[in-house]
């Protein structure tokens, strides 16, 4: 039989390993590319698929890369609403339909808000990358994701 101490330092073992390793490590990441019609951008995206994925999305991330982002994809078309509770940093959100056709967006919205930002049309796809950061981009007219997604 082990001794009490022996299985509390296993169990505080075992948190530490868990607490130590990112809750998204285990997340799909696919290089999505945005077209437009003077350029393509490639952004290195996590897949937010599941309805927990979905829920949680950047929660609680204190930094997001320039060249990397969220794509929440839903199983069907519909009016979407996103808001930023308990997300940390400003985000670009970027909504998209069944044919990667750009949508509409909101640049820099504040972090910690309840203010829901709704797509203005139907959409399937919603693209979050660091405030500001879209704004960087000279892709030209006719924005759109370019489809299917691969996954490696």
């Amino acid at each position: 039989m082990r001794s009490p101490a022996k299985i509390v330092i296993g169990l505080l073992l075992s948190l530490s390993l868990y607490v130590s390793v990112p809750v998204w490590a285990d997340t799909k990441r696919i290089e999505l590319v945005v077209a437009g019609s003077k350029a393509h951008k490639i952004i290195h995206v996590e897949l937010a698929v599941s309805r927990d994925e979905r829920q949680k999305g950047l929660m609680f991330r204190d930094s997001l890369a320039a060249d990397s982002g969220m794509l929440f994809v839903f199983p069907s078309e519909k009016i979407l609403s996103f808001w930023m509770k308990d997300t940390i940093i400003p985000l670009d959100m970027l909504f998209f339909d069944k044919d990667g056709r750009f949508i509409n967006k909101f640049v820099n919205v504040p972090p910690l808000t309840l203010t829901n930002r709704v797509s203005s049309k139907p959409a399937i796809y919603v693209l979050e990358v660091a405030g500001k950061t879209s704004e960087t981009w000279d892709l030209g007219r006719e924005i759109h994701l370019k489809l299917p997604l691969t996954t490696p």
